[in-house]
């Protein structure tokens, strides 16, 4: 997927490796969510919307901050982590397609995770008034985010089956997912990082990222 650039564009803003552009009716149509929204429909979203290009590593949200918006991720990797700076883990991690920041607006509560950019990434974000005006008038929209969350609650199913299965299998599966997405987990995640989503010690998943790669790598 071509990233937008955002330097290119007016209406340009940027803070600590994120850059922020104001949202067109093409911002709009490339989110398959609102595929089925009206050009009058589009044109209104358009105006509400904004691109976010983050560079890797930026924080794209921060946890306890209001649940204020909601991100589409466009194109790119981020991980969701938990914990204050100093003992901070990562419980998930999100690819394009991947929508987070739903569930705050939808509950009203505060975000419960931050979310770390892993490469470059190009997301949309909505605020939440807007995006729960959606969910409530226009049927495609709610139709889905329940698909979408029913695909979530199956993914939390398999992993915890994938859990159930031998170490190394577990491993190897989960690493193959993301390189078939276009993202070699063992160099953008800690050792330790990959341990706590598998649910393992860090120095089982050295022995085995060793064997994989046939060399040695950081585990820190």
């Amino acid at each position: 997927m071509v990233f937008f650039d955002p330097s290119s564009l007016p209406n340009t803003t940027q803070d600590s490796g994120i850059q922020r552009v104001v949202g067109t009716p093409m911002t709009v149509r490339m989110l398959p969510i609102f595929s089925g929204l009206s050009v009058a429909e589009t044109e209104h979203l358009s105006k509400k919307i904004t691109l976010v290009r983050a560079s890797r590593g930026s924080n794209i949200v921060l946890e306890t901050e209001p649940a204020d918006s909601v991100y589409f991720i466009v194109a790119g990797f981020v991980k969701v982590v938990r914990g204050n700076v100093s003992d901070r883990y990562a419980i998930a991690v999100l690819s394009p397609g991947d929508i987070f920041g739903e569930l705050g607006a939808i509950t009203g509560s505060g975000r419960n995770a931050s979310v770390i950019a892993l490469t470059t990434c190009t997301l949309a974000r909505l605020g939440k008034d807007e995006f729960l005006r959606c969910v409530d008038a226009t049927p495609s929209v709610a139709s889905f985010m329940v698909r979408y969350l029913a695909r979530r609650i199956v993914e939390a199913d398999n992993q915890i089956e994938l859990f159930r299965g031998n170490i190394e299998p577990r491993i190897r599966f989960w690493l193959r997912q993301f390189r078939d997405r276009g993202l070699d987990a063992e160099v953008a995640l800690t050792n330790a990082e990959i341990a706590r989503l598998m649910g393992t010690s860090r120095e089982v998943v050295s022995r085995i990222v060793n064997k994989l790669r046939g060399g040695e790598r950081p585990d820190s």
